[in-house]
């Protein structure tokens, strides 16, 4: 998955440092919700694997085949298909963005005074209808939504939300069904409640080797 910023962990103490590079970081422990020191941010970890939805819910638009003619441009996308993958696809385009909906409304609630949410795009599905909570106007849905933060922590932001996945739903997407929620320059009213928001929301708490860890921007 491919995003602005890579952990690297810090020698010594309980934080990491950010620097530029590629992933989430999604790395884990047994640890399903530890409290961390209070550092520039807080990030939330772990990978969905399932359940395994029956009866996916598709759109007609998710249904398009990718435009080929050509003989090799079959060839093409059968070996992609048949490359290894560590990651089996769980959900539907629709599925993946009914996941983020429901995250960054339960953000929403559950989180004082957040002044900005990003949300991480990936995938072929760009005929899929947005939901009201993806669109509205401090909400971001970008390929590279970590990109953005320096400009905004230059500018004094707080409380700025970055939700980063690389759910598959679709057999030529790659990724490793990684989900990662940072909350980025907190302030202690917000710091707290995310600590509460990661215990007490169901979708999180059922990620594989969920892991709240603190981190330094």
């Amino acid at each position: 998955m491919s995003s602005a910023l890579h952990v690297i962990p810090a020698k010594a103490g309980t934080h990491e440092t950010l620097a530029a590079g590629v992933g989430p970081g999604l790395r884990r422990d047994d640890t399903l919700v530890a409290r961390a020191v209070r550092t520039a941010a807080l990030r939330a970890s772990g990978t969905y694997t399932g359940p395994r939805v029956r009866g996916r819910s598709f759109h007609k638009a998710e249904l398009v085949h990718v435009p080929m003619h050509e003989p090799h441009e079959y060839e093409s996308v059968a070996l992609f298909e048949r490359q290894r993958q560590a990651a089996p696809v769980l959900v539907s385009p629709s599925q993946r963005y009914a996941i983020l909906t429901t995250l960054v409304r339960a953000l929403r609630s559950g989180m004082p005074d957040l002044q900005f949410i990003g949300v991480h795009l990936i995938g072929s599905d760009f005929d899929v209808q947005l939901s009201t909570e993806l669109l509205a106007a401090d909400v971001l849905v970008t390929h590279a939504p970590l990109q953005l933060l320096p400009s905004m922590l230059r500018a004094g932001r707080r409380n700025l939300v970055i939700v980063e996945q690389d759910l598959r739903a679709d057999g030529l997407e790659q990724g490793s069904n990684g989900v990662a929620v940072w909350l980025v320059a907190p302030t202690d009213e917000a710091d707290d409640a995310f600590h509460d928001f990661v215990a007490g929301n169901a979708f999180l708490q059922g990620l594989h080797r969920l892991r709240l860890e603190s981190v330094a921007v």
